[in-house]
């Protein structure tokens, strides 16, 4: 089923439509769910994770562009709910290590299409060998989103610390992977 009769099957019946959206994208927005939340959350955190991605999909229906087609909106959704999801939990219990935030951003970076899985592999042994707090400010600014001054609590420096040890760090990488200088 194309993603144009699953639009007007949702705008004609929500549920009948979701049902078919459901099956169409289940393991889809699994996948990004879970790789999002893998280590912090139980499997029925993962399942309420993407049934509220479904939910909200069909809720913002109006929005969604018959041309762009509904794999970019459920992807993007199902990133930024899991996210969310991810700091309720953390916010919660004991955040992962650094560690194991970098052994599962393998699996989990935004372009998987576009990187190549040699170049993730590299990317990920070049942000562990940064070394203590510029390697955690990394992982935490850009593979959790969490702002300057959220690190700067969770690492006991100051927000400007953060932001100049991220300017080098990323400069370092830069630097690493080939990019100019």
């Amino acid at each position: 089923m194309n993603d144009s009769e699953i639009l007007k099957s949702i705008k004609a019946s929500k549920n009948e439509g979701t049902e078919l959206l459901f099956c169409e994208y289940h393991k889809l927005v699994k996948y990004i769910v879970e790789a999002k939340l893998s280590g912090i959350a139980s499997s029925s955190d993962v399942e309420e994770c993407v049934n509220s991605v479904f939910m909200d999909f069909v809720l913002s229906i109006d929005k969604v562009d018959e041309r762009v087609g509904i794999k970019p909106y459920l992807c993007a959704i199902a990133r930024n709910k899991s996210i969310s999801t991810y700091r309720v939990l953390s916010s919660q219990s004991e955040v992962l290590s650094i560690d194991e935030s970098l052994s599962s951003m393998n699996t989990s970076l935004p372009d998987d299409e576009v990187i190549e899985a040699e170049d993730r592999r590299r990317l990920v042994d070049e942000i562990a060998a940064l070394g203590y707090p510029d390697r955690e400010i990394i992982v935490y600014k850009y593979y959790f989103c969490l702002s300057s001054k959220v690190i700067a609590e969770k690492l006991s420096i100051s927000a400007g610390a953060v932001d100049v040890r991220c300017h080098r760090a990323l400069k370092k990488l830069k630097k690493r992977l080939g990019g100019s200088k």
